[in-house]
């Protein structure tokens, strides 16, 4: 009962995230709409998506997308940039990863409110030797359940997660780029955070639990023996020491027949698309889309998904955990102590694949040993996300 009330908290605290002016959200003047129904597959897949909040349509309607270093990329990513996917299943590649970012955020103990006093004693050298011991279990205990894929036969986790990601993508658009090869990106540019882990002069690497979490996260459909960007994590280029802006005549809002246009409607539509076109064997390996996509279809069939309203006032003030909390910009001071000395850092749709925080590296040989190891107080850390 305890974990359910803590659920519906994170599920209304996020939703808070979400609300927006809907009265506003029509005034579209400069960003006109495309119907994919009426794109040939051949079409959809030279495309280049990006999503975003729907309360962030009229800002982007009248700017367009201005390149930027997102909250949850501060510290991590140097060049300001504007995320995107490349073709049908680059886009469905981006959710199945983007699903896996979100359930390692939701149950790996170091980004759980839980377990913030304990992180604080471990950084100021206060924390019992039993206390450790606890912490550093539980998250050993979360990193083998994840990098195993043992956690994608837990229901329970996997409803959770769920319905929360039903939440984001029905309060989300989908737009299509006019992008330039060359001039606005680079098929051959360069993923900093993949790079960062793989660039190395052995194979010491791949026995790393900061390479396992980025294999488990990135999946089979990523080329992990290249830095480069794959098609589901692509940015725009650096230009004259600044950014890469889109401008809204450049900038088109995916829409179906039946006028459905958030990110759930369009996903749902390009996955069913992709499996009449793509025989099986040639298909993605999802490791949580297929699943995701079953439960949303059934939703449906059990008229179980609600319309998702913005406006809904949210009176939930329980903590949650703290990467769900916009507001509380006290939580991310950076306290230059080890364990939390992380950027802001804030969930936002567009910012994939990129914000990392650092963790505890003494995880690798036992809670046991690494208690009684004199050096726990002043751990290495490794960055994963």
């Amino acid at each position: 009962m305890e974990e359910k009330s803590k659920q519906t908290a994170i599920l209304k605290k996020q939703k808070g995230l979400y609300q927006g002016n809907l009265n506003k959200e029509d005034n579209n003047g400069n960003i006109e709409f495309i119907n994919i129904s009426q794109l040939s597959y051949e079409d959809l897949s030279k495309m280049f998506f990006h999503f975003s909040l729907k309360k962030d349509k009229n800002s982007i309607d009248k700017r367009g997308l201005v390149s930027q270093i997102g909250r949850n990329s501060k510290g991590i990513d140097e060049k300001k940039s504007i995320f995107f996917s490349y073709s049908i299943e680059g886009l469905l590649e981006t959710w199945d990863q983007w699903l896996k970012w979100r359930m390692n955020r939701l149950y790996n103990p170091y980004f759980q409110e839980e377990n913030k006093s304990i992180k604080e004693r471990i950084a100021n050298n206060t924390a019992s030797e039993e206390e450790k011991g606890k912490y550093y279990s539980k998250w050993e205990q979360w990193v083998n359940e994840f990098t195993s894929g043992e956690y994608k036969e837990d229901v329970k986790k996997l409803k959770f997660l769920f319905d929360f990601q039903i939440d984001e993508m029905l309060s989300s658009n989908y737009y299509s780029l006019d992008l330039i090869e060359g001039e606005d990106f680079s098929f051959d540019d360069i993923d900093e955070h993949k790079s960062k882990i793989i660039s190395r002069k052995d194979d010491s690497h791949l026995k790393s639990i900061e390479y396992k979490m980025l294999a488990t996260r990135y999946g089979k459909y990523s080329d992990l023996n290249s830095p480069k960007v794959d098609k589901w994590n692509m940015h725009t280029k650096m230009k004259d020491g600044d950014g890469v802006k889109i401008d809204p005549s450049r900038i088109k809002q995916l829409s179906l027949s039946n006028g459905k246009n958030s990110v759930l409607d369009i996903v749902l539509y390009l996955y069913d698309k992709y499996s009449e076109m793509i025989p099986s064997e040639q298909r993605a390996e999802f490791d949580l889309l297929d699943k995701y996509i079953e439960y949303v279809k059934e939703q449906i069939r059990n008229n179980g998904l609600s319309t998702f309203n913005r406006d809904d006032k949210i009176h939930e003030v329980e903590l949650v955990s703290h990467f769900h909390d916009q507001k509380s910009d006290n939580f991310f001071q950076d306290m230059k102590s080890g364990v939390y000395s992380i950027p802001s850092y804030i969930i936002t749709p567009n910012q994939i694949a990129r914000a990392s925080l650092n963790v505890p590296l003494g995880l690798i040989d036992g809670a046991t040993q690494r208690v009684r190891n004199d050096r726990i107080n002043t751990p290495k850390y490794i960055e994963h996300c």
